[in-house]
């Protein structure tokens, strides 16, 4: 940014000064760039050339005497005196001594220095004559004539009326060194109050920034800052209440509350003209005493558009949970306790294990408890420990630093634990992961940070850990396959989601659940016959409620009838393979699992065994089918 050339201008009341002026001036140098401009003109003379002066954007005047006085009487830009030394008085009374030993010293305050006593010292009566206004030059000048003195020395005002009474006069005049001070003390002065009007702005450009409404007040209670947004959120105009006592400046007895209770809580909501708004007091503090305070202002209405900004920003990113515990359909008694602890357990912050068999719905319960949580407005971060070798699945939790491996990113790439700050990390199927992977799982749990692979530098993380498994992590941990201390971490609140053959109340709730779903969006069915939904009650779902979400939809796209009856029913449960026995469920488990086992080994090689396609087509995940494939011995 170019910084402003400083523009100074003297006003010399003299020519000898103006000359002096114009020879420092030429010879000075600094480091800020800087303008000097020297005019001559005595007082009111002076006062007219510095106003013309001004509309050139001068930052500092320097003047002397009674001018320097007058100036800064009348200018809002701020003037520096050219100090007038003893000296320079002693110096200019040289071509007295001599002739005469009774002299005087008439002018401004700042010309006459006390020089009585020195003058004794030098075997003079040095009689200092004072004016306060230029009006009073002649009359002061007039008297000291009248009583014998015939010498003197002043500024260029008393000096033009003693030598028109016939008195031997001399200007004071200031020398060079002078001059330099007061060139160097004004270009201080301007660089400190260009700092100052940085900072200011600075701060009102923040304070206006800000989407609150900010008012603050000093410790006699009187307004120091009132922003944009408290302007318009209470009608005020900040100019006009900025000074004032907050007793006569603020009109509503509610805000006026904010700052004259004593005991006003740090955090309220108040009433005004019917809306609610949310207020927050900060002390502030110079050296541990109270100086005043600040209030911030918000409307609960913008609190909560500013929630779904910030939650549309994140679904955009695609880690935003989409479920609530209302997504959750409940009937059965079993699955009504388990909302009503997911609703408990959800403001707890603790970690969480869901377990229970694949289907259940372990990730939108996991979603719902995000949504109830301290860490919802932050994202909601899922991964299926299954679903990736244990290389990869490291890299996605931990991150990698560029050049950590082969075909590393550049630049790096962040692991879920840092895509998860201040937010959820949901990790299904956590049995899956090797006991080494999960030794740095509970070394992030416990220290809440984390070191990227290849990475030489912690990275701090706030993270709440939900974790799900459709195994009995007991039976791991005696087995040797699941780390004991991690079992114990995980475990602090637990949460089983039980089998849709364990519920059936469940069954015809989201079956109408999941046909209307579909028929909102494409022309079809929209309810089932009592023998369509008999035989709904009566199929033991061993995928759970995912295998019931697949056959309604697998049935709804399959008839052009407005209900789904059981014949179409039948034909959605077991599909995409011929059956012994037209129309008949299997109920027996050894015949059931047969029929499965030839239906995933038929669709594997209609698909040419490409895992994603007959897994979409099975109504099951990628992870699924692979531990269905591997139970089975089938070959991929």
């Amino acid at each position: 940014m170019v910084t402003k050339p400083i523009h100074v201008a003297i006003v010399a009341p003299n020519q000898g000064l103006a000359l002096t002026a114009r020879q420092t001036a030429l010879n000075f140098s600094t480091e800020e760039s800087c303008k000097i401009q020297v005019v001559q003109g005595d007082l009111r003379e002076g006062l007219e050339k510095a106003q013309e002066l001004l509309k050139s954007g001068v930052d500092v005047f320097i003047s002397r005497g009674g001018t320097a006085t007058l100036l800064a009487q009348e200018l809002e830009v701020p003037v520096v005196e050219i100090r007038v030394s003893a000296m320079d008085v002693l110096r200019s009374m040289r071509p007295l001594m001599g002739t005469t030993r009774h002299i005087a010293v008439i002018g401004f305050p700042n010309i006459c220095l006390g020089l009585s006593s020195m003058g004794e010292l030098l075997g003079l009566q040095i009689e200092e004559l004072v004016l306060q206004s230029e009006a009073e030059a002649k009359e002061v000048v007039l008297a000291a004539y009248q009583r014998g003195i015939r010498c003197m020395v002043g500024d260029t005002v008393s000096v033009r009326e003693a030598r028109a009474l016939g008195m031997v006069g001399y200007l004071i005049e200031s020398g060079g060194e002078a001059i330099l001070t007061a060139l160097q003390q004004a270009i201080q002065l301007v660089k400190v109050q260009r700092k100052e009007r940085e900072q200011t702005a600075l701060f009102k450009a923040v304070v206006d920034s800000s989407r609150d409404a900010i008012i603050a007040v000093d410790s006699q209670g009187v307004i120091t800052v009132c922003n944009s947004l408290s302007e318009s959120l209470f009608g005020l105009d900040a100019k006009s209440v900025i000074g004032k006592p907050v007793s006569s400046a603020l009109l509503h007895p509610a805000l006026r509350k904010v700052f004259t209770q004593e005991e006003h809580p740090a955090v309220d909501v108040i009433k005004i003209q019917g809306k609610s708004i949310a207020v927050e007091r900060y002390p502030i503090l110079m050296e541990g005493e109270p100086m005043g305070f600040v209030a911030s202002f918000q409307s609960v209405g913008k609190v909560q558009e500013y929630e779904l900004q910030v939650r549309n920003k994140v679904f955009q990113r695609g880690l935003v949970a989409r479920a609530t515990l209302d997504s959750v359909i409940a009937r059965s008694r079993k699955m009504l306790e388990v909302k009503e602890k997911a609703l408990r357990f959800a403001t707890l912050g603790s970690t969480i294990l869901l377990s229970g068999p694949t289907g259940v719905g372990k990730e939108m319960l996991a979603q719902s408890i995000h949504n109830l949580s301290p860490h919802r407005f932050g994202p909601f971060v899922a991964i299926n420990c299954a679903a990736l070798p244990e290389n990869l699945l490291e890299s996605e939790l931990f991150g990698y630093e560029e050049g950590a491996f082969t075909g590393a990113l550049k630049g790096g790439k962040p692991g879920l634990f840092e895509l998860a700050h201040n937010g959820t990390l949901f990790l299904d199927e956590i049995s899956e992961m090797s006991l080494s992977l999960q030794a740095r799982i509970l070394r992030a749990m416990q220290e809440r940070e984390v070191l990227r692979i290849g990475g030489s530098s912690m990275i701090r993380v706030n993270v709440h850990i939900i974790a799900a498994t459709n195994k009995d992590l007991r039976e791991l941990v005696q087995r040797g396959a699941f780390r004991e201390d991690l079992y114990y971490r995980i475990t602090v609140l637990t949460l089983y989601v039980p089998p849709l053959r364990e519920r059936p109340e469940d069954i015809p709730a989201l079956a109408l659940h999941f046909l209307h779903r579909l028929s909102s969006q494409h022309p079809g069915p929209s309810t089932f016959t009592p023998d369509a939904m008999e035989l709904l009650l009566q199929y033991s779902w061993p995928g759970n409620v995912r295998e019931l979400a697949s056959v309604v939809e697998r049935a709804f796209f399959s008839t052009r009838e407005s209900q789904i009856d059981r014949a179409i029913l039948e034909e959605a449960l077991i599909p995409s393979f011929p059956r012994p026995e037209a129309h008949r469920i299997p109920s027996k488990p050894g015949e059931l699992r047969s029929l499965e086992r030839e239906a995933i080994k038929k669709v594997l090689e209609e698909e040419g065994f490409h895992i994603s396609r007959a897994a979409k087509r099975l109504g099951i995940d990628r992870s699924t089918l692979w531990r269905k494939l591997k139970k089975m011995s089938l070959p991929v």
